[in-house]
């Protein structure tokens, strides 16, 4: 998938919480659907936006640590990936 988005940029800064669920931050620029996928690509999780902004996924007991996931932007068809690290930190994604 690739449709391009001006400006999109990643800013990968940690991972699980003590919990061992990963918590991801995702700050867009625009109305869109955004859905999170696991490694095997199994879609988990999708959500709407109605403007700018910033939303978590943070119910993802699914991705454990080490694996990878991405982020898709449905209707521009762009995705960024991401790695659940050991860190405590949340995972944070920009498509702006």
């Amino acid at each position: 998938m690739g449709v391009l988005i001006l400006g999109a940029s990643v800013n990968m800064l940690g991972s699980a919480n003590a919990s061992g669920r990963l918590r991801i931050i995702v700050t867009t620029d625009s109305k869109d659907n955004y859905c999170l996928y696991g490694d095997d690509g199994d879609l988990i999780e999708c959500t709407s936006t109605d403007d700018a902004g910033t939303f978590d996924f943070d119910n993802t007991s699914e991705i454990d640590i080490g694996e990878e996931f991405k982020v898709c932007a449905e209707y521009y068809n762009k995705c960024i990936s991401g790695k659940n690290g050991p860190e405590s930190e949340p995972e944070y994604i920009s498509f702006d």
